[in-house]
């Protein structure tokens, strides 16, 4: 074999880029391909707007059986009347309302959520019904990750239920541009028989559409 076909170090070292060059290169991508992902993830979970954009409100009173009806139709007029909820023996009420301004250009895309909370037990209203523009009740399992998020909603983690559902309890629900107010009637749990306004929790979450948590407002105790 001639010398000619015989390939030296410094012919190895120029076939191609050196290596460092290539870690470099690949290393760059790498971090550039991360960033990029990482703004992507920041622009979808991002909130729209801030609880500050949406003012929000909260006013309870404790009733009684004789009282409830009068006071939902002082804070909703008649629309609230078909949240009247007869009480059962010995059951603690409270007739609330909570009021927000949607911001402008808020999408409908998301949920918000209205959560009562009796601070003495940390439970969840067992039963909660609002009356307002497009609101429902009920529980929605997304909202488990607010008790992890924020310590003074650990009722919501859980295990409270009166039933054998796993929902802590009731909240009152609403497509994310839904205008408010909502006034809402909640029943607390039989052994709650000494309820002043003072004990109730009042706060407002806002969802995503991939069920992220934008975040939870207090609005009250």
């Amino acid at each position: 074999m001639s010398a000619a076909g015989i390939a030296t170090d410094d012919d190895l070292e120029t076939e191609g880029p050196p290596r460092w060059r290539v870690v470099t290169t690949l290393v760059a991508v790498v971090v550039a391909l991360a960033l990029v992902a990482g703004a992507l993830w920041w622009w979808l979970v991002r909130p729209p707007y801030g609880p500050q954009a949406m003012a929000a409100r909260a006013t309870v009173e404790v009733v009684t059986a004789e009282t409830e009806l009068a006071a939902l139709r002082r804070l909703g007029g008649a629309e609230a009347e078909k949240v009247f909820l007869a009480v059962e023996p010995g059951r603690q009420l409270i007739v609330g309302q909570v009021t927000w301004t949607v911001p402008d250009g808020a999408s409908d895309d998301g949920q918000l959520a209205v959560l009562v909370i009796h601070k003495p037990t940390n439970a969840v209203a067992p039963t909660l019904f609002g009356a307002g523009a497009r609101v429902g009740q009920g529980w929605d399992g997304r909202l488990d990750a607010v008790g992890h998020e924020y310590d003074w909603l650990s009722a919501v983690r859980g295990g409270q239920a009166e039933t054998a559902l796993t929902a802590p309890g009731d909240a009152i629900l609403a497509p994310a541009d839904a205008p408010g107010p909502v006034t809402f009637v909640a029943q607390f749990r039989p052994e709650i028989t000494q309820l002043t306004a003072d004990d109730v929790l009042v706060a407002l979450v806002l969802i995503g559409p991939r069920g992220q948590l934008y975040w939870a407002e207090r609005l009250l105790g």
